[in-house]
């Protein structure tokens, strides 16, 4: 039994490593299309999908940095109901946004 376990755990923790999300590429920018908008967990946050080569993501949950929240979000929500793209800094932790512009193409 004991044997089974060992082998159940090591098996998950490579399935973990190689199906789990990816991180974004740090401390860049990118071109992206948004897909929600609001707050989780009493953070002000955005699912975005990359619409630039580079980095490469897909509907992942990034958080707005805290010191200028609503002035992101309200370019967000802006770009959200025109339908327009976004360029954002992803943060050297991969999940927050430091800047955020509404770009016309």
């Amino acid at each position: 039994m004991k044997r089974k376990l060992t082998v159940f755990i090591i098996f998950f923790s490579l399935g973990l490593m190689f199906v789990g999300p990816r991180n974004v590429q740090a401390d860049t920018w990118a071109i992206a299309s948004i897909k929600e908008v609001g707050q989780h967990l009493g953070e002000s946050v955005v699912i975005l999908t990359h619409v630039s080569k580079s980095p490469v993501f897909k509907n992942k949950l990034f958080r707005f940095n805290p010191a200028n929240k609503r002035e992101m979000i309200v370019v967000a929500l802006t770009a959200s109901s025109m339908e327009k793209n976004i360029r954002i800094f992803i943060n050297n932790d991969g999940i927050t946004i430091d800047r955020i512009r509404l770009i016309n193409y």
